[in-house]
């Protein structure tokens, strides 16, 4: 009897002693796979807010965007009303003449020759002005940034510049390839037979396509058009009324992109080399023979 009670003795004392050992374990290991757990919970919520942060942050520069685009939509319209009055565009409207318009035109600086334009529309009255060719234009834009361009024009004739345009911060619209820039301008032109210089205050227009070659170089003004509307003729003799214009396309369709030592070339009267054919040149704001 003594025997069979330490038996249950140690028995009882062996099965304590194995319990206590589990309990033991189970209590060192669920602090450590709760910190486990807490760890990988708090990483994913670090990843949620960070996602969260940036999605935040797209939709603000979305609007942001939004915002701007609205701006310049606004300020390309508010340009549009400025310059293109309903007097004008009743001029242009006689002339066939349309606008490329957008928010973001093409980047057009550099020079360009347009050659031998000729008169296909007119204003002014006559229809002798479609028979003739007209002397070359020589462009430069410059300064572009937005809807805003710098811009000059000189023409040549019998190797001298005798009529020139420029204006600062001139209105360019349109969208992809397509522009076209409106230009308040203040120029000289000089009486072939007195020698004479008047000052003249013009409305010019050229809208056309940009053409680029496989290096992103600009080679040309396709299809370019332009318009060329007399202000204040200043008294000059033997210029179109004030109110007239003209609508003008070179005789090749575009207008060649040129270097600016070739610009200067011209525009120093160093040369004048194309061959007109005998056919009559006379300015583009000049009275047709």
């Amino acid at each position: 009897m003594i025997k069979k009670t330490t038996t249950n003795l140690v028995l009882l004392s062996l099965m304590f002693t194995l319990g206590s050992s589990v309990t033991s374990c189970k209590k060192t290991e669920l602090p450590e796979q709760k910190k486990e757990i807490n760890a990988e919970e708090e990483e994913r919520q670090r990843q949620e807010e960070e996602l969260r942060k940036q999605e935040e942050e797209r939709k603000k520069q979305e609007e942001e965007l939004r915002k701007q685009e609205e701006e310049l939509r606004k300020q390309e319209e508010d340009l549009y009303n400025k310059y293109i009055t309903p007097e004008l565009k009743e001029g242009l409207e006689a002339l066939g003449m349309e606008i490329n318009r957008g928010i973001t035109p093409p980047m057009i600086e550099g020079y360009y020759l347009l050659a031998e334009p000729r008169c296909i529309a007119t204003t002014t009255g006559t229809v002798k002005e479609l028979e003739v060719v007209f002397d070359d234009q020589h462009l430069a834009f410059q300064n572009q940034e937005s809807l805003s361009v710098d811009y000059a024009r000189h023409e040549i004739w019998e190797e001298q510049v005798y009529s020139t345009s420029s204006g600062k911060g001139n209105f360019i619209t349109g969208e992809g390839n397509l522009f076209t820039i409106i230009i308040e301008a203040e120029g000289e032109s000089v009486n072939q037979e007195d020698g004479k210089t008047y000052n003249i205050v013009t409305t010019e227009i050229y809208s056309g396509e940009i053409v680029r070659d496989e290096e992103g170089k600009i080679t040309e003004i396709k299809d370019l058009l332009f318009v060329f509307l007399m202000k204040d003729n200043g008294g000059a003799p033997r210029v179109i009324p004030n109110g007239t214009g003209r609508l003008f396309k070179p005789t090749s369709g575009s207008a060649t992109a040129m270097s600016k030592a070739h610009y200067d070339e011209y525009i120093n009267a160093l040369s004048n080399t194309l061959d007109r054919n005998s056919v009559e040149a006379i300015s583009i704001f000049s009275i047709a023979k």
